[in-house]
């Protein structure tokens, strides 16, 4: 862990640069439609937290603004372009703790293992779009002895689909 802020300059994108500690500062003149390039003293730049609580900044580039998730932005500038099929993890699961060293490209399946090992994983009716519960989970599964996987979606308001899914234990495996 460097106790040292160390700044690099983002790849295609001149006037900014990015830190380890996942700050973002711009050399540019304000606003992406600015006429003085010459701008010698930066501005940190202060991103905004999207819906899911991640911070998003904007840069510019040929006067056309860019949105960007900064943890993204740290990782492709300290370690490597994204690779296929590859997300961002964060190590500890803190959405806003964009330093290079609580970051790494992952699979969905590692993000969600980490969310697993630090107790953050929303699962079942703790789920914001979860529609069922426990209970009615249960009951779902008994009601599936006497009848049609049809009758349970529309009396659940879920499709059969889902009470298939429900019945053979692909989904809310952690109900028995």
């Amino acid at each position: 862990e460097h106790c040292t802020e160390i700044w690099k300059s983002i790849p295609e994108f001149s006037g900014y640069r990015i830190s380890n500690f996942g700050r973002v500062m711009s050399f540019r003149a304000i606003g992406c439609r600015a006429r003085n390039k010459n701008v010698s003293e930066g501005r940190l730049l202060k991103g905004k937290l999207n819906c899911d609580g991640y911070i998003r900044v904007s840069l510019c580039k040929n006067g056309k603004p860019y949105g960007f998730f900064v943890h993204e932005l740290v990782l492709i500038t300290f370690v490597e372009p994204r690779p296929n099929g590859k997300e961002c993890c964060h190590e500890n699961d803190v959405k806003t703790d964009n330093r290079v060293s609580n970051l790494r490209w992952g699979t969905r399946i590692d993000n969600r293992a980490d969310a697993d090992r630090n107790g953050i994983s929303k699962r079942g009716e703790d789920h914001k779009k979860a529609k069922l519960t426990e209970d009615k989970i249960r009951r779902i599964r008994m009601l599936s002895r006497s009848m049609s996987q049809y009758a349970i979606g529309r009396m659940f308001e879920v499709a059969q689909t889902t009470v298939s899914r429900i019945v053979r234990g692909e989904d809310w495996k952690h109900v028995h």
